[in-house]
């Protein structure tokens, strides 16, 4: 009994170990580390060049009280919702997520870190289609320890 429990944990251990490459998959980190917003969307999107989009909804305060724990929250009106990519225009590093999304889905909730007041852009990948959303998010004046 012992010895099947051990061969069951060490299958299970191995098939966990497996997973992370398969959920990750090509992880976009030239994106993440990109210093423009422009260039964060062109390493994660392939172009920079993305029409204005009617179908968005970006819901977040307007001022960001703690600007470490901002809730941001999009929906797409788009049918084919392929992907959601938010970028903040006052971080140091603007790319703030990229979700890839499967099944019929069309909405993200998230929680991000503000450096500064800035544009918050949300691009929606949409039947090979890109549209963009943005809106002014402000963030108070809070001391960092």
């Amino acid at each position: 009994m012992l010895r099947r429990n051990l061969l069951k944990a060490g299958v299970a251990t191995a098939g966990a170990m497996l997973v992370p490459r398969t959920v990750i998959g090509a992880y976009p980190v030239d994106a993440f580390l990109a210093k423009q917003p422009a260039d964060a969307l062109r390493e994660v999107l392939g172009t920079a060049d993305i029409a204005p989009g009617d179908a968005i909804e970006i819901d977040a305060p307007p001022i960001a009280s703690d600007p470490d724990l901002v809730t941001v929250r999009v929906r797409s009106g788009y049918a084919g919702t392929e992907s959601i990519t938010i970028v903040a225009s006052g971080n140091e590093s603007p790319l703030a997520a990229h979700y890839r999304l499967y099944g019929g889905q069309h909405a993200v909730t998230t929680r991000l870190r503000l450096d500064e007041t800035g544009e918050l852009l949300v691009v929606v990948k949409a039947d090979g289609q890109l549209h963009a959303a943005s809106r002014q998010l402000r963030v108070a004046n809070f001391c960092r320890a």
